[in-house]
């Protein structure tokens, strides 16, 4: 307002001028309202600039408590103890990423702030380049942060996943175990019905080895991705497979012990045969009544005098037949 007045004074004087023929007055007025209009121009130029850049700081620092408090959030090594732990986290990640979306747009109304004081050449030029600087550094390491938290929480995910299916096929295995580890066959009653229902039992293995397959492939992959427990899953694996070869092969003993089981019942049944064939023969060579022939058993055994090679007496040859 002061300034608005002189400039009429000044201008007052610049119409006198010529009236009273003073040349070098004139002059000199013109000089000094020059002056003092540059003078104040910078004048309003500076304190402008001095107001945006409070405005900036003021600014930044806002953007910057608001940094803090979103690095805060993913300042959290936290990735779940279980699936249904890391589902929750996942869906937190969700929404904070993309609330984190939403505002990052107050440090794009900094950054073109901050464009515009360099554009007008800003007296403090350095100092705004700085702080935008590190704000932007902020603003785009916390991206990162977000976007690597959210990569750690899949991983998660899918660890626990992993383990909870090679719990659940570890489970079956020592089930199953149990079963392969049976000694039934000692006891030689019901043998063909115990060889049926093991038969059964090695389909039933085959059918599932499918499974044991996917969580073993499974626990590959995720080691192929560079997942940040693949020593751990690669012991996970190791260990299922070892327990499903245990397996395959107690089943495989148990196959070969009813087999044999099988075949002694067979054997001891036509010795028990024979025995009461033998009884019987003694019987009747023992009584007194020589005119019968001596009996032959009905099914299991039939006798002949032969001549082995290089033997001189008559041998009893045996032929038993799985009656």
């Amino acid at each position: 307002a002061e300034i608005a007045g002189r400039q009429k004074a000044i201008a007052a004087l610049q119409k006198e001028a010529p009236v009273v023929q003073a040349p070098e007055k004139l002059k000199r007025v013109e000089s000094l309202a020059a002056t003092l209009d540059n003078a104040w121009l910078q004048r309003k130029q500076y304190l402008t600039q001095a107001h945006q850049l409070q405005l900036l700081k003021d600014q930044a620092r806002q953007t910057e408590d608001w940094l803090a408090a979103k690095e805060a959030f993913l300042n959290n090594d936290d990735l779940g103890d279980d699936l249904d732990a890391v589902e929750t986290l996942i869906r937190k990640h969700a929404e904070f990423a993309k609330l984190l979306d939403s505002q990052l747009g107050r440090v794009d109304e900094l950054e073109r702030f901050a464009a515009g004081m360099l554009q007008d050449g800003h007296y403090d030029r350095p100092y705004i380049q700085r702080r935008l600087a590190e704000i932007l550094a902020r603003r785009d390491k916390l991206k990162e942060s977000c976007t690597h938290r959210g990569e750690m929480l899949e991983q998660s995910r899918q660890l626990h996943q992993f383990l909870r299916n090679l719990s659940h096929e570890r489970e079956w295995i020592a089930l199953k175990m149990q079963t392969a580890s049976d000694q039934s066959y000692r006891e030689l009653s019901n043998l063909q019905s115990k060889i049926q229902k093991h038969a059964a039992f090695e389909a039933e293995l085959a059918a599932s080895k499918g499974r044991i397959d996917d969580v073993s492939n499974n626990g590959e992959e995720l080691i192929e991705m560079g997942h940040y427990a693949s020593k751990e899953i690669s012991q996970h694996v190791e260990d299922l497979e070892n327990l499903w070869r245990e397996l395959q092969a107690a089943a495989k003993l148990r196959r070969e012990r009813l087999q044999e089981a099988y075949q002694a019942r067979v054997y001891l049944r036509g010795l028990d045969d024979f025995t009461a064939w033998l009884d019987d023969v003694e019987a009747q060579l023992l009584s007194e009544d020589h005119g019968r022939p001596p009996p032959t058993h009905p099914h299991a055994f039939q006798y002949t005098s032969a001549v082995p090679r290089g033997s001189q007496e008559p041998s009893l040859i045996l032929l038993c037949t799985n009656g």
